[in-house]
């Protein structure tokens, strides 16, 4: 069995991008690794909490999508919460053993964690500012639209998606990558250059 970890800034299409290759591969799934982070943010929420010096009536409103405020605070907050997310992960996939031949890991924090070196390919999805702000306000639209649930806590909040845009994996830590996908064109083209990972990560496995 194989691993893809897919990773990116808030906007860049990581998710798109991931369920389009596993369209492409046969026998693969994709590990969502957002459920377990959101879990262990909620666990070590008030350690994070403390960690950050984040007080008074701060405190009720931080969650766990503004941590992504700078690379050296999200590194702070992953670094809490990593072990047991990535041991969640490991778990999952432990279960597709046997059962399918690739596993897609979609997380934008995969460079900085030790789920990196489990992965045998990486894919690093990015976007221009532009294009991921407009993204992520349309998301805010409807905040059920991606099955996450109830997202109201971004409330348009306009600085906070801004800092989020400006956290880019490709600048940041995105030459750790194995392959590239500029997600500022049209589908077909994004679908074209997905193609060209596929067809180079199935040929080295034939």
């Amino acid at each position: 069995m194989k691993i893809i970890g897919v990773f990116g800034g808030s906007g860049t299409g990581k998710s798109t991008v991931s369920k389009i290759i596993n369209k492409k591969i046969n026998n693969s799934i994709i590990v969502n690794v957002d459920q377990y982070m959101h879990e262990q943010f909620d666990i070590k929420r008030e350690e994070i909490l403390n960690t950050l010096n984040i007080k008074g009536s701060d405190r009720n409103k931080y969650i766990c999508n503004h941590t992504v405020q700078s690379l050296e605070i999200n590194k702070i907050a992953i670094g809490i919460m990593e072990k047991d997310v990535c041991l969640n992960v490991l778990n999952e996939i432990n279960l597709y053993k046997g059962k399918y031949d690739y596993v897609i890991i979609d997380w934008y924090a995969i460079p900085l964690t030790r789920l990196y070196d489990i992965c045998n390919y990486t894919v690093c999805v990015y976007a221009d500012y532009n294009k991921r702000l407009n993204r992520l306000i349309n998301r805010l639209k409807d905040s059920n639209i991606y099955g996450y649930g109830d997202r109201s806590y971004w409330s348009y909040e306009q600085e906070a998606i801004e800092k989020r845009v400006k956290i880019t994996a490709l600048n940041d830590y995105g030459y750790k990558a194995n392959f590239f996908i500029e997600n500022n064109l049209n589908i077909e083209d994004i679908k074209l250059k997905i193609d060209e990972v596929v067809n180079t990560i199935q040929n080295k496995n034939l």
